[in-house]
């Protein structure tokens, strides 16, 4: 199989999900990290899947992230890509590698994610 890695941020925003809503849904939370999680082992199987991001918005990412996606740039050149998760309200950013894939973001769908 090929491998999983998640940015810091991506972690992050997955244990915002855990911190937000876990003591007023925990059933949810359970729902959204296995959800997401599968849909990380088809995304690791199957790297190029996926909407690419193809310059029709601006991503902006923090500063210090060590896998930058994209400075305020209309497409970052490196193939990364968007999936709606399905049965939940996320999206996963994520840029296939040559081991694999790169998680970068964990996005709520009903975000401004372009411009996080």
């Amino acid at each position: 199989m090929r491998s999983v890695c998640w940015s810091p941020l991506a972690l992050r925003d997955l244990a915002f999900v855990e911190d937000h809503y876990g003591n007023i849904a925990p059933d949810f939370v359970v729902g959204v990290e296995q959800v997401v999680l599968s849909a990380a082992r088809l995304l690791a199987a199957t790297s190029h899947a996926g909407a690419a991001l193809d310059g029709r918005g601006t991503l902006k990412w923090a500063v210090d992230d060590p896998w930058p996606v994209a400075k305020n740039r209309r497409s970052d050149g490196r193939g990364t890509r968007k999936w709606a998760v399905d049965d939940v309200p996320y999206i996963l950013i994520c840029r296939p590698t040559s081991e694999g894939i790169l998680f970068v973001r964990v996005c709520h769908d009903r975000e401004n994610w372009q411009a996080r």
